[in-house]
């Protein structure tokens, strides 16, 4: 049998923070009033689509499934302040000509991650298990040359419960499904210190009254793949 899904997902988170500082006592009253807005959204979109077989032989039973995924996030933060109130009624807002001294900073970023993977199990009359996968992952972090990482994992078990001695045991009264499992698998890790790595990356820097832009970071074309073998 044939079977064929897709599945399209999104995490959107939306957040309003403010602070204020009455002018009249505590920290407020050293800034004549202090307010503080952030904007913050977060979105994240997947879309992914699977292809499934499954064919049986007598006791041989096969199952395949191919998968193709993909992943964008964004993030955009936008932040507002002002101080020095001509009265305490307006502390609660910003609002135009109310403050004399105000303050506004921002960020904005993006990633992807594509993903196709093939993955297969076999399994004799639910008895003896064996499967096997591997991935393709391509992360927009890292250059363009790095930027697809291959990943391998393979898993056998045992079902010693579905065997005549097992079952005519006692201990089948006890645990009636036990089994041996092994697997090796090798993972990439994808949450990786930031974006856009093998980039250098500048900033936006005042000069005096002027605005300007600022040597941040230097970026590595060479960065790769943070992987990790796992056996279990």
């Amino acid at each position: 049998m044939l079977t064929y899904r897709s599945l399209i997902g999104a995490d959107v988170s939306l957040i309003d923070d403010i602070y204020a500082w009455n002018p009249e006592s505590g920290d407020g009253l050293g800034y004549k009033g202090l307010i503080n807005r952030s904007s913050l959204k977060r979105e994240r979109w997947n879309f992914q689509n699977f292809l499934t077989a499954d064919k049986s032989f007598g006791k041989h039973n096969i199952n395949a499934t191919a998968v193709a995924e993909w992943t964008n996030y964004k993030y955009r933060r936008y932040t507002a302040g002002a101080r020095d109130f001509s009265d305490p009624f307006f502390v609660d807002e910003i609002i135009s000509n109310t403050y004399v001294t105000q303050s506004s900073s921002g960020s904005w970023t993006t990633n992807g991650l594509a993903s196709y993977i093939l993955r297969a199990n076999y399994n004799y009359n639910s008895m003896i298990y064996l499967g096997g996968s591997v991935r393709w992952d391509g992360i927009s972090s890292l250059h363009k040359d790095n930027r697809w990482g291959t990943f391998y994992g393979l898993s056998g078990a045992l079902r010693l419960s579905s065997f005549d001695f097992w079952k005519e045991s006692t201990i089948n009264d006890i645990i009636s499904d036990f089994r041996i499992r092994a697997s090796f698998a090798e993972v990439g890790n994808d949450q990786l210190a930031r974006d856009f790595m093998y980039e250098d990356l500048f900033i936006g820097q005042k000069y005096g009254d002027q605005a300007g832009m600022a040597y941040d970071r230097t970026g590595n074309k060479d960065l790769k793949w943070e992987t990790q073998k796992l056996q279990m």
